[in-house]
């Protein structure tokens, strides 16, 4: 069962803000930066309730209200407030607020770009009602970055963030064989219209089908375990696994397994290679044992295989459906116009470049926050960094750089 997390006595845990949490170093420091418990409270249930943004409680017509995340999230924002106000809550001087701040000027900035006589008034508002968001989750990661978690309220926050990655990943796991063979609760139907239309579309390559838990559809899955899925690797490879989550080293490894099979059956492309280069940085960046890294990595394979051929025994080819994905990938580079029954890299490459073909207009700052659609005659949005560099220009990609820099910096 999962324990109380029991840490070194001169250990300090860090959010990303940089802020010791040793209260046994400093416990007057502590105490007055202690967040109040219902705001805390409000937290954890933000980590819990993120997965589930496909699932709203009221819709008006095509948009969803009502997200647990969006409702969990205005708590937060407004109890920290309040406690502002109060003075039981003050805003931290941390490098990684200044950059933050550094990147909500790029974004604001890039309005210059809508400065001249051919402009229309739509693009003002489309820029607005995205403005208004990228607001509101300024100002919600200003609340979480000065809540000043102790040292087991942040030990807690990463025991419920990897249990119900844990629940999420048991559940895709039992979707492979109730696709199959049409078992009970293959599917949950999602009830945020503005994600459930037009998407959800899991591949069936070689009698496997790809999984989406309760996601739109796999690459979202693929994204959601990336962060969790990396946490725990370096958890365990540092030896703390018992201090952030099951008490039995058994269980821990248990775990990881559970979210890298989840990882494999998404059969996303995207998924897998920000995995690979992620772990890459951490066996590069030489804060943990490189050996034993390798050895991991090494029964991974063994047991990928195993579990492969398993599969292949009930006519699940999931050895075979990674292996086609990955071939027609390749295919696609070299003759994009060749097929994309198997791979979606032709429509995402197409919107990359009209991404940087929009931003070519306007490098420094970008053409300005949701307005790429009146650059672009392919596409109406892009992907990642290259919406980033069309939104922000180079400011907002030197700024999202400089905020990434500081998080590692913090979290190693």
């Amino acid at each position: 069962m999962i324990t109380p997390a029991r840490l070194p006595q001169n250990a300090a845990v860090r959010l990303p803000g940089g802020e010791s949490l040793d209260r046994a170093a400093h416990p007057a420091a502590a105490a007055t930066r202690r967040a109040p418990r219902p705001l805390v409270w409000l937290f954890y249930l933000y980590i819990l309730s993120t997965p589930f943004f496909g699932y709203s409680l009221f819709n008006v017509g095509a948009r969803g209200l009502l997200r647990i995340d969006w409702v969990t999230a205005m708590l937060v924002v407004g109890i920290f407030l309040l406690s502002l106000l109060a003075g039981k809550a003050h805003l931290r001087r941390s490098l990684i607020n200044i950059l933050a701040l550094v990147f909500a000027y790029s974004a604001l900035f890039s309005i210059l770009s809508l400065l001249h006589p051919h402009t229309y008034l739509a693009q003002f508002v489309d820029f607005g009602t995205k403005g208004a968001q990228f607001f509101i989750s300024l100002v919600f990661f200003f609340s979480v970055s000065n809540l000043g978690l102790q040292k087991s309220e942040a030990v807690t926050m990463v025991r419920l963030w990897l249990g119900i990655t844990l629940l999420l990943s048991l559940y895709a796991l039992y979707q492979v064989p109730a696709r199959v063979y049409g078992w009970d609760f293959a599917n949950f139907a999602l009830t945020n219209p503005s994600v459930a239309a037009g998407g959800g579309e899991a591949r069936v390559i070689y009698g496997f089908p790809q999984v989406n838990s309760i996601f739109r559809e796999p690459s979202y899955l693929g994204a959601y375990l990336l962060a969790p899925t990396l946490l725990l690797t370096t958890i365990l490879l540092r030896g703390q696994g018992r201090a952030f989550f099951f008490k039995h080293a058994l269980f821990n490894w248990g775990t990881l397994a559970v979210l890298c099979l989840a990882m494999l059956v998404t059969s996303s492309q995207g998924a897998y290679l920000s995995l690979a280069g992620a772990l890459g940085i951490v066996f590069l960046s030489g804060h943990i044992d490189r050996k034993k890294m390798i050895a991991i990595f090494t029964v991974c394979l063994v047991v990928l295989a195993i579990v492969g051929l398993i599969l292949s025994s009930l006519q699940i080819d999931l050895l075979g459906s990674i292996a086609l994905r990955f071939k027609y990938l390749i295919i696609n580079m070299v003759n994009p116009d060749e097929t994309t029954e198997i791979t979606s890299f032709k429509a995402r490459s197409e919107c990359i470049t009209a991404a940087f073909q929009a931003w070519s207009r306007s490098p420094l700052l970008g053409v300005g926050l949701n307005n790429m659609s009146y650059n672009s005659d392919l596409c109406d949005y892009s992907l990642g960094w290259s919406q980033l560099v069309a939104d922000q220009g180079i400011a907002g990609i030197l700024s999202m750089l400089l905020v990434i820099t500081a998080l590692w910096y913090s979290l190693t």
